[in-house]
């Protein structure tokens, strides 16, 4: 698990652009959790399983687990 905390002045809280999670997997399948939410699944195929998933977001101030 990680965890990172985001200060109260980071311009994605004040209407900047949501930062982007990147995540490089040799696994079948990732579930990624954000703020103890299921934010999404992604799975590789079965003749590759290596994909990177790239996607938006929602982080709140605080510690995020």
């Amino acid at each position: 698990m990680t965890g990172v905390d985001i200060g109260e002045t980071e311009s994605f809280l004040h209407g900047g652009e949501l930062p982007t999670l990147i995540v490089q997997s040799t696994c079948h399948a990732v579930h990624i959790f954000v703020n103890g939410q299921l934010s999404v699944s992604a799975f590789g195929t079965r003749q590759n399983r290596r994909f990177t998933y790239r996607g938006k977001i929602n982080l709140h101030s605080g510690i995020t687990e």
